[in-house]
C-alpha cells in the first residue's frame, strides 16, 4: 500500500513539474511571440492563464510554441466591434465560418478576392470554435485584416453591411 502511495506522489509531482515547464514555456513564448509582431522594443502585455498541455506537447518546448503562436495571434488581435448577425431580412446568419459564408451569398453580397479596400467591404473571419462577420469600414482596418494570423477570411461586398453592422461615422 505505501509502495502504491509513494508511485502515486512521484507520478502527481512528475505531472506538476512538466506542467509547471510548460506554463514557463508558454510565458516566454507569449512574450516574444508578441514582440516578433509588435517589436523587440515593445513591453509584453500580461500573459494568460497558461492552458492544459496538449499530448506530448507537455513540455518547455510544447509551451513555448503555443505561447509564441497566441501572443503573435493576441498583438494582431483587432477589436472588431461592428459585427453582422443577421442578413437584410432579420435571419440570423448563424455561428460557422461556411454558414455565415452562405448566409451573406444568400443575402446578395458577392465574394471578392480584389487586395484593395472597397465600400461595404466584409470579412468573415474562422475563429475556430465559431466565425465573426464584420464591417471593415476604413483601410487601416482592411489592412489590419490583411495581415496573416493564421485565421481563414473569406472577403464579400454586401450592399447592406454599413447599415447591417450598427457602424456610425462617429465611431472613434
Amino acid at each position: 500500500m505505501k509502495k502504491l502511495l509513494l508511485v502515486m506522489l512521484i507520478l502527481i509531482s512528475m505531472a506538476f513539474t512538466t506542467q509547471s515547464e510548460y506554463c514557463e514555456g508558454w510565458e516566454d513564448g507569449y512574450c516574444e511571440g508578441y514582440k516578433d509582431v509588435k517589436g523587440d522594443l515593445s513591453i509584453c502585455p500580461i500573459t494568460p492563464i497558461c492552458p492544459i498541455a496538449g499530448i506530448g506537447k507537455n513540455n518547455y518546448r510544447g509551451g513555448y510554441n503555443r505561447g509564441f503562436k497566441a501572443g503573435a495571434a493576441s498583438a494582431f488581435k483587432l477589436d472588431m466591434g461592428y459585427y453582422i448577425n443577421s442578413d437584410s431580412k432579420g435571419k440570423h446568419i448563424g455561428t460557422s465560418f461556411m454558414e455565415k459564408c452562405s448566409a451573406l451569398v444568400d443575402d446578395g453580397a458577392t465574394l471578392t478576392k480584389d487586395d484593395n479596400f472597397q465600400e461595404n467591404l466584409v470579412v468573415v473571419v474562422d475563429n475556430g470554435w465559431m466565425a465573426a462577420a464584420g464591417y471593415v469600414y476604413s483601410e487601416k482596418e482592411f489592412k489590419d485584416f490583411k495581415r496573416p494570423d493564421g485565421r481563414p477570411k473569406q472577403w464579400f461586398i454586401y450592399k447592406h453591411a454599413k447599415e447591417l453592422s450598427g457602424y456610425t461615422e462617429d465611431h472613434n
